[in-house]
């Protein structure tokens, strides 16, 4: 059962980078995306009721303009 967890959390991982970059447009990971990633597992943990569309809103929010610098 451990192993099936952790299979399962590194996958939901993967995917979840994978959506965060697609919605910053970055074109490959870097520095930046674990921050990312941190910033929205946390806020997933406070608001365990959020939808997608409001954590899709916090990272805009917060890593838009990092974003925007990048290009």
């Amino acid at each position: 059962t451990h192993t099936h967890t952790h299979t399962h959390t590194h996958t939901h991982t993967h995917t979840l980078a994978r959506q965060v970059m697609t919605l910053l447009g970055w074109s490959k990971p870097g520095p930046e995306l674990g921050k990312v990633l941190a910033a929205v597992v946390d806020w997933q943990l406070q608001h365990p009721a959020g939808s997608l569309a409001e954590a899709e809103a916090m990272v805009r929010l917060r890593f838009g303009a990092d974003c925007a610098a990048e290009v």
